[in-house]
């Protein structure tokens, strides 16, 4: 037998001990996995911004617990298998439990999502919830409860906020007197606002999918982008794991009709949610003429108005972070019947729509990255074969919009004597529109963005004083536009405070520059941006008890005035034509909000605006046309359970329809009713309501010359799964 070297025995002795301490550890692998316990990892995010909750406690029913960090990440680590309950809450949020799967010597990551906790109203009271930061929040509940269907109905009894009627049925939104083109609406981070006019239709928005609603009025561009330069409309999808299946339907006057339905499921990972609405009416109402233009009854015609729409929306779980996709789209025609003094009998609007967005929200490193990519589709087709001056006209307008926008947030010190985030990105947004109307046919525009914010705060000093600080920069027409806003937050016991200075601008549009000349009508390609160089705004809220009586209450007073105001003037020939005009602009808005008994609400509001021309020699005395200089309303709700009742009462003031002292339209109240019941069914809720608007039967228009039909009733039927969930509490701190 051949003898090995000593070298090869050693080599040889080396491979054996080495297969066997393998096989040894292959052996002793399982039962060292079973013993390892199971890992929980993941974050608690805020349900509708998807910001990171720091201090947020986290912990497994009968097991262990742990605080969230600043970027909102926990571990934790449970003995055992199977199904467990997991639980986090934090101050201000309505805690939130779920049920997760543990595995020995496995890793489960989840994302828990935290609802700010609201604050329960009756019908009709749907005076917003102050932020700290000026602004005002309207949850689902008072969604629900409000009995509005569109964002327009929702948001008129909010301060400083009118919304007038135009044509067709359509809301447009004015905040402080801006044009309704300097209000920003923002579904789910994605603008809505019309490309050729600029201004946002609120009355195209349905509510059935919505969960919150922040109004923020003053100048806002440099958080959330051009159009923000008088406030901003930020609406928020429901999530897409927690769309309940129901629906409803509503009968009304003028015959009116409409129906929705919304569902969602989850399964593992993956939830999906989908809903669908049909909203029909034939509007024809007598009315009277005022003497000026000439007295005599007459009969609208052409208000009919066929809306549908519907979305459908998937979530999942992409490296760790939620990935919600949604598409929605609607289609609307109506009628435009025109002022009284000039009816259209044959004019129509047909406006169709369809989007596509998407939204990730890493975790990377410990900074929280947004992502949302957007693309959407818009026809729209006015037609008029017997106009009431002028040759017939079919017109047509198509575009297309597409955003992409990054953001990444860093927090630091969460718990400590010095909080601190700091957050930067980049957006870009492109548009191209074909229209008849337009001289040159087609417009095209693509703008960058590049914005920056940061965020101060000292939790143990006194006062808790805060500072956020935003800077951006917006590519227009070769030049970059800055806008800022530094903010100032304190707490003084149970009332915030705050002051900001702020700048900000809303770009021409296109149809101000673009549009075809017509008779005694010239576009404008010269037209400037709207600008607001300084704007400063203090405030208050406040949760407080008054001779035993809790009681919530915020003022804020603001003066920013706006250089190169757009507005529509002749000139020596009379012809029309859009102009920069120089406005000065002040004002403040107050609300208040108390419960005398249990089951008894009440609220009030009130705003001032004044808006006037900056011409030299007049004192400034003249309004800008259909800006009402005081507006606000007051509310009653009445909750012994299962009945709800209320009442609201809004109040506009005097309008100029021309630029002067001449011809004022007189101010006037709307008086709205409410009553709706809940009854049980087995598992199932089927709440009734009947709403009267207008109950006085009140004609008055905002417009000069737009007729209103007076007096509406409205009989709906909701059906939804029972809840056993605790209602919110009546009141809650800032």
């Amino acid at each position: 037998m051949r003898r090995l070297d000593p070298m090869r025995r050693y080599r040889r002795a080396m491979s054996s001990t080495f297969l066997a301490s393998t096989a040894a550890l292959a052996l002793a692998a399982a039962p060292a996995a079973a013993q390892f316990p199971a890992e929980l990892a993941g974050r608690v995010v805020d349900a509708h911004t998807s910001q990171p909750i720091a201090g947020a406690t986290v912990e497994v029913v009968g097991g262990p617990g742990a605080v969230t960090d600043a970027a909102g990440a926990f571990l934790l680590r449970a003995a055992g298998e199977g199904s467990a309950t997991l639980v986090a809450t934090r101050a201000g949020y309505a805690s939130r439990s779920a049920e997760v799967s543990l595995e020995s010597g496995r890793t489960v990551r989840v994302v828990v999502a935290l609802e700010a906790m609201p604050i329960r109203i009756a019908p009709l009271q749907v005076i917003a919830r102050a932020s700290r930061e000026g602004g005002h929040v309207l949850t689902r509940a008072m969604i629900e409860e409000s009995g509005a269907r569109t964002l327009g109905e929702l948001v008129r009894t909010v301060p400083g906020m009118i919304v007038r009627p135009v044509a067709g049925g359509g809301q447009r939104a004015s905040v402080r007197g801006g044009s309704a083109d300097a209000v920003l609406v923002l579904v789910d981070g994605v603008p809505v606002n019309d490309p050729l006019s600029g201004e946002a239709d609120l009355s195209l928005i349905s509510l059935s999918g919505v969960q919150t609603v922040r109004v923020l009025p003053g100048a806002r561009t440099a958080r959330y982008g051009p159009r923000a330069e008088a406030g901003v409309i930020l609406v928020e999808s429901r999530a897409v794991n927690e769309t309940r299946p129901e629906a409803s339907a509503l009968l009304g006057s003028f015959g009116r009709y409409a129906i929705t339905a919304e569902a969602g499921a989850r399964r593992g990972p993956v939830a999906v949610s989908a809903g669908a609405r049909i909203d029909r009416r034939a509007e024809r109402f007598d009315y009277d003429q005022p003497p000026a233009l000439g007295g005599g009854s007459e009969t609208r015609t052409n208000a009919q108005q066929r809306s549908m729409g519907g979305f459908g929306a998937l979530a999942l779980d992409v490296a760790g972070a939620p990935l919600v996709l949604r598409a929605d789209a609607y289609d609307d025609e109506r009628g435009l019947p025109g002022p009284m003094h000039a009816t259209t009998p044959e004019a129509r609007q047909h406006v169709s729509r369809a989007g596509l967005t998407a939204g990730w929200r890493p975790l990377l490193a410990g900074t929280a990255v947004r992502v949302d990519a957007s693309l959407a589709w818009q026809r729209m087709r006015h037609e008029d074969s017997v106009p009431a001056f002028g040759p017939a006209y079919f017109d047509t307008t198509r575009a297309r919009e597409t955003g992409l926008r990054v953001e990444a947030e860093r927090l630091a010190g969460a718990g400590s004597r010095i909080e601190r985030s700091v957050a930067a990105g980049a957006e870009l947004r492109g548009w191209r529109l074909e229209s008849t109307t337009l001289a040159p046919g087609r417009v095209r525009r693509v703008d960058p963005s590049l914005f920056a914010r940061a965020r101060l705060e000292l939790p143990d000093a006194p006062l808790t004083p805060a500072i956020d600080v935003a800077i951006r920069a917006d590519r227009w027409s070769g030049d970059w536009i800055r806008s800022h806003d530094v903010t100032l937050h304190a707490l003084l016991g149970r009332v915030a405070l705050h002051a900001s200075h702020r700048s900000g601008f809303s770009p021409p549009t296109a149809s101000d520059q673009f549009f075809r000349s017509g008779f005694a009508i010239a576009p404008n390609p010269d037209l400037a941006p709207e600008r607001v160089p300084s704007e400063i705004e203090a405030g208050m809220s406040a949760a407080l008890e008054v001779a035993g009586l809790p009681v919530e209450l915020g003022a804020s007073a603001f003066r920013g005035d706006v250089d190169g105001m757009i507005v529509w003037a002749p000139d020596f020939r009379f012809v029309w034509s859009p102009r920069n005009r120089d406005v000065r602009r002040s004002g403040g808005e107050a609300w208040l909000r108390t419960a005398p008994i249990q089951s008894v609400r009440m609220s009030g509001w009130a705003s001032a605006a004044r808006v006037t021309y900056d011409w030299p020699g007049d004192a400034d005395t003249v309004q800008v046309v259909y800006r009402p200089r005081y507006s606000g309303g007051a509310a009653i709700g009445w909750q012994p359970t299962p009945w709800r009742a209320g009442v609201v009462a809004r109040f506009t003031g005097v309008r100029y329809a021309t630029p002067g002292h001449a011809n004022p339209l007189p101010s006037y109240w709307d008086l709205d009713v409410t009553v709706s019941r809940d009854w049980r069914i087995a598992s199932t809720k089927l709440t009734t309501s009947l709403a009267v608007e207008r109950v006085l039967d009140n004609t008055d228009s905002f417009v000069h010359g737009y007729p209103e039909p007076g007096r509406r009733l409205r009989l709906e039927l909701r059906l939804a799964p029972w809840s056993s969930e605790p209602l919110e509490p009546r009141f809650a701190s800032q």
